[in-house]
């Protein structure tokens, strides 16, 4: 079986190392390749990394975000790559596909599998390639959430439940962390910086504290992204350039979950977030708001703390409640660290992603699979 992955991403970042981890494990038993798309001459991190772990690549040049000769080079990709399945996991692509797919029997002709991560909210634009997205996702025959609740928001925009499958994303296990006592408490996010990561409620929420006359505690924001100015406008002009500290992207986040002592992700809305994977695989406590596939992840008050919505004044309580007391959330991540490796592991997630393969190329229904191992057999509500 040949399958040709379309993905759209220039750095080596957690996702796309968990895609790979993945595909890795499937090398025996089918044949991938990976169509990504680069802006300029240079090679992305992501392709490059990708040729080192000995993956064929194909690269669509493009000028800008949506240049759409990258619509013929594309079909020109499936072409040459002759597939047997398209797996495709972001926006652009999907949207290129279909074009391709409406005037080439060839590529129409292909089985397609759609993975839906979850949305962000990057730009006005982007917001209306999401609505488009939505519609496209309604009209696919196979489709991939990686939550239930992302399977449900598919069926709300008219996917048929039959043809989707749940596959979690998962990670490898790691040693657990070995903390070194600071003077500060050390907070870690890491991500996207676009509206739906709500980093800016976090940035206001240690405005709070600062007000309340909370100390002990530092806050570091990793990533990058159309929000990061406003967000170092935001610490600046509140006076907190002494306890928060905008690091940008890291390829490596190895040594920042090991230096952590409690990990926030304020997102409004998320897929089944790859963070709070590695979060809880290193130990390190947790909290987020109940959105997405989060509480399908971890069991509330059990093994992260979450909190019922997007609130800062909520986020602000619960980080000082951890400055002030951290013993029943370094309990509760010792049990999310336990959960991960139990629910979470890539082996499993490769046999599932293998058996959607099967399913699709022999013409059956994603929705005839059991449901998915490990976390779909409870959620936070438990």
């Amino acid at each position: 079986m040949r399958v040709l992955v379309l993905i759209e991403t220039g750095a080596f970042s957690g996702p796309a190392r968990n895609l790979l981890e993945t595909l890795s494990l499937l090398r025996d038993r089918a044949e991938f390749v990976i169509g990504t798309f680069v802006r300029g001459g240079a090679e992305s991190d992501f392709s490059a990394r990708v040729r080192d772990l000995g993956f064929e690549v194909r690269v669509i040049r493009e000028a800008f975000r949506y240049d759409p000769r990258c619509i013929p080079a594309l079909a020109r990709v499936v072409r040459d790559a002759r597939p047997d399945l398209l797996q495709i996991h972001n926006t652009k692509s999907r949207l290129y596909a279909w074009l391709v797919a409406r005037v080439s029997r060839t590529v129409r002709a292909i089985p397609q599998i759609q993975y839906f991560h979850g949305e962000t909210w990057v730009d006005p634009k982007q917001e209306a390639y999401n609505a488009l997205d939505r519609r496209l996702f309604s009209r696919a025959r196979n489709l991939i959430a990686v939550s239930r609740r992302q399977k449900a928001l598919l069926v709300e925009w008219g996917a048929r439940p039959e043809r989707i499958a749940v596959v979690y994303n998962a990670i490898r296990p790691v040693p657990p962390a070995q903390k070194v006592a600071g003077d500060r408490k050390r907070i870690l996010y890491a991500g996207r910086f676009s509206r739906e990561k709500g980093v800016m409620l976090l940035v206001e929420a240690a405005e709070r504290l600062s007000r309340e006359g909370v100390t002990g505690f530092e806050l570091v924001l990793l990533g990058d992204g159309p929000e990061r100015s406003a967000v170092r406008a935001r610490v600046e002009a509140a006076g907190l350039a002494d306890i928060v500290r905008l690091e940008g992207f890291q390829a490596n986040i190895e040594p920042y979950y090991r230096a952590a002592d409690l990990f926030v992700l304020p997102s409004f809305t998320e897929g089944l977030p790859n963070v709070l994977l590695e979060a809880a695989a290193y130990e390190v406590p947790i909290v987020a708001f109940k959105v997405g596939g989060i509480p399908e992840m971890f069991t509330a008050g059990q093994e992260a703390v979450l909190l019922e919505r997007p609130d800062a004044a909520d986020l602000a309580a619960a980080i000082r409640r951890f400055i002030e007391d951290p013993s029943s959330f370094r309990r509760m991540a010792s049990a999310a660290r336990r959960r991960v490796e139990r629910d979470f592991s890539v082996e499993a997630k490769a046999e599932r992603l293998l058996a959607c393969y099967r399913q699709v190329v022999t013409g059956r229904p994603l929705g005839e699979l059991p449901d998915a191992a490990g976390a779909a057999s409870g959620n936070g509500s438990r």
